[in-house]
């Protein structure tokens, strides 16, 4: 490409870029510099990369934070995206094109300079992001309301931790919950990496080590759910074993 005499070398497309006949570009029709690829790309990749990630607090404020920072980084930034791609019909920039100064465009169309994101679009997904973030905080407030008669989250934490380091185990939820047509029930769930010769003794010494460390569900069943599998994030395969323990 040739701007004002002086040649910008613009890199082949990728396969996708190359079917649908665009290029990614910056205001001056210039290929992105380093310097707006990689934080492109990143905010890109960001959801996907938070789809893989778990995050065991061991504490109450951890949790809160750490969620925080999960719903902002993935449904956030998905759904303020999404909605600037779909309804920024001035410029169809999506969040990660606006942040980085970068335009998508078809191949032999120039980029149009002075048209720039109408704000009630931005007002909007910033709304999005900083509500995203605000979730967490409500639903603990309500668990809090809420959650008088069953087990303190910070023990389920604890019991989470506690499980969390045994060999083989890579990902751990805890719950106290209260079905209509039985009793109340601790909810287990473990993601295994290997496949252990004994699961039912594996299963009973994770029962065992939760019921020690929620004594508010010392008498209440406990079920514990051993899953072996893997994720590519679109798509998944589990296979699961469950027992539950009186």
């Amino acid at each position: 490409m040739s701007r004002g005499g002086t040649a910008t070398l613009v890199p082949e497309p990728s396969p996708g870029k190359r079917l649908l006949g665009i290029h990614v570009v910056d205001r001056d029709g210039n290929a992105l510099t380093p310097s707006r690829a990689a934080p492109r790309a990143l905010l890109v990749a960001t959801p996907f990369v938070l789809n893989w990630f778990f995050y065991s607090p061991g504490s109450v404020p951890g949790m809160v934070i750490g969620a925080a920072l999960w719903w902002v980084g993935l449904p956030g930034l998905m759904l303020a995206g999404l909605y600037l791609v779909v309804f920024n019909r001035r410029t169809r920039q999506g969040l990660h094109d606006w942040l980085t100064g970068a335009l998508v465009i078809r191949r032999g169309v120039s980029p149009a300079p002075h048209d720039t994101v109408w704000r009630p679009h931005l007002v909007v997904a910033s709304g999005l992001l900083l509500l995203s973030a605000a979730l967490p905080l409500l639903v603990y407030g309500l668990m809090n309301q809420i959650s008088h008669d069953f087990a303190p989250l910070d023990n389920m934490l604890s019991a989470q931790t506690q499980i969390q380091s045994h060999p083989g185990v890579s990902r751990v939820s805890v719950q106290h919950l209260d079905y209509w047509d039985g009793p109340r029930v601790l909810e287990i769930g473990v993601l295994i990496d290997t496949d252990p010769d004994a699961q039912q003794e594996l299963a009973s010494r994770l029962a065992s080590q939760a019921r020690r460390a929620i004594p508010a569900a010392a008498g209440d069943p406990v079920a514990v759910t051993l899953a072996r599998g893997w994720s590519l994030g679109l798509t998944s395969s589990y296979t699961n074993q469950r027992y539950v323990f009186e």
